[in-house]
């Protein structure tokens, strides 16, 4: 397996767009954002697709140095 640069850098630009909606959503005043669940669901969201496309990543990089995986996170 060779490493697909173009592969990484299309989930580091997601990582980038849902980073962006974050920080206008978090440009609400704390208890603003705490009153209204949409917005408490909407930032647990951006946070998971983060992570989503980080642990691709990770996964690709893993796979391309044969790495061993561990057992738990």
């Amino acid at each position: 397996m060779t490493f697909d640069k173009l592969f990484a850098l299309r989930k580091l630009n997601k990582i980038e767009e849902y980073l962006k909606e974050l920080q206008e959503l978090l440009e609400f005043p704390d208890k603003e954002i705490l009153a209204d669940f949409t917005k408490i669901h909407t930032g647990e969201r951006l946070f998971q697709l983060i992570v989503e496309n980080m642990t691709d990543i990770n996964q690709h990089f893993i796979k391309e140095l044969d790495l061993k995986l561990t057992e738990d996170f």
